[in-house]
């Protein structure tokens, strides 16, 4: 196993996977701490527009990955991070803690965040071999998915029983745990020190130029742009769902999501049989229509158990899109652009999400909660529906196992 036989990519795996688990403790302490102290879903769409509209930043985080030490950087950004959240839960214990102060916090600790994200995708081919890349891809997929599990259902518990804000301080410690991890990796970086300098601009537009003649790269761009302008406001949705039709606790909330990531688990953990069975268009079409159906299916009952089953069915569903994506990109993009091209991705599935945030934030203080889940269901189909167009890429009617980089 890859884990057992490669040290550098079982320290990065390992310090992802905790660092993942504080993240995850915190999003779901987050959200429900807010939502305890203000009561209102307005300020519940305020935090989750400023959360996703770092994104935006992406755009450009992906070239200074590129000009740098892809370690380096992520050991930046845990340390910057770490010390933001310890700041969140010293906020949390005054007398009358400032929301717009903890949005602030919150939106620093996203923007420095956002360079992280292209700097573990550049680095990750340099740790293991292209014939690794594949298993490597998914069982990051897949320990991100238990590492989401164990905090999102452990979150749900530890609320209930010691208090939101203690989870800040818990999501300050994986930070630490990544940074010790990534200082004992020994990785040998083909980085910006080989790569010919021009400027910045020029390097981003050269990045922007190899999206732009990839048909599946911007197929692979739209499908998440679409999808995660309807998915940005889910958790908020779910979150008003359980306090207020289904009149349940943070502990269902979490039990919930811990529903739907033993599916993205499992979805990840498919891929091996996946990519030799059906070919990529497949993947994305048949993944987009089962996750948004069981979307849709989850507003049309009140009952946890039924809801606990669409969001496990529907968790498989993007286990398998979240896996596809990105390893058929990893193959696809050249290994000096990888910085910038995951940064650019990277910001285009994120830049509607504000977008997202405010148009279902104002229809949730407007139409029921079931016309909601419908209307993120249905988005989600479309999404998956730009793979049936007509296309000239044998990449897109092929196993996706099969893809090379020159048919990309």
């Amino acid at each position: 196993m890859i884990l057992g036989k490669n040290k550098q990519f079982a320290l990065l795996f390992y310090g992802q996977v905790t660092s993942t688990v504080g993240n995850n403790l915190f999003d779901i302490s987050l959200l429900w701490y807010i939502i305890s102290i203000t009561h209102s879903k307005t300020d519940l769409t305020i935090l989750g527009f400023f959360q996703t509209l770092p994104g935006f930043l992406g755009l450009f985080a992906g070239v200074l990955v590129d000009r740098s030490l892809k370690r380096k950087t992520m050991l930046i950004s845990d340390v910057v991070r770490g010390v933001l959240a310890l700041g969140l839960y010293l906020l949390s214990g005054t007398r009358h803690p400032s929301f717009m102060l903890i949005v602030f916090l919150v939106f620093l600790l996203k923007t420095v965040g956002t360079v992280f994200s292209p700097a573990q995708s550049a680095l990750l081919p340099e740790v293991v071999s292209k014939d690794e890349l594949p298993s490597a891809v998914g069982l990051n997929k897949s320990g991100s998915a238990l590492a989401r599990l164990i905090g999102m259902f452990g979150g749900g518990v530890l609320i209930s029983l010691l208090g939101a804000p203690l989870l800040f301080i818990v999501n300050a410690f994986s930070f630490l745990v990544s940074v010790v991890t990534l200082s004992f990796m020994n990785v040998k970086e083909s980085n910006s020190q080989t790569i010919k300098r021009s400027s910045m601009s020029r390097e981003w537009v050269a990045g922007l130029r190899t999206i732009v003649t990839s048909t599946a790269i911007l197929r692979n761009m739209l499908i998440a742009v679409i999808s995660n302008f309807a998915l940005a406001p889910f958790n908020i949705v779910l979150t008003a769902w359980v306090n207020g039709p289904l009149h349940s606790t943070a502990f269902v909330f979490g039990a919930l999501m811990a529903c739907m990531l033993v599916g993205v688990l499992f979805g990840g953990l498919s891929l091996g049989f996946s990519f030799k069975h059906l070919t990529y268009k497949q993947l994305l079409v048949y993944g987009s229509i089962i996750q948004g159906g069981f979307i849709i299916l989850l507003g049309c009952t009140k009952s946890i158990t039924l809801d606990m089953f669409f969001m496990l069915l529907q968790g498989l569903a993007l286990g398998i899109l979240n896996g596809t994506l990105p390893a058929i990109n990893l193959r696809i993009i050249p290994k000096d652009m990888r910085g910038r091209i995951f940064g650019t991705l990277g910001a285009a599935d994120t830049i509607t999400q504000p977008l997202g945030m405010v148009i279902f934030g104002f229809l949730m203080t407007r139409i029921h909660l079931s016309l909601l889940f419908l209307i993120i269901g249905v988005i989600v189909i479309i999404s998956g529906m730009v793979f049936i167009l007509p296309s000239k890429q044998k990449s897109l009617n092929i196993h996706a196992a099969e893809v090379t980089p020159a048919e990309g």
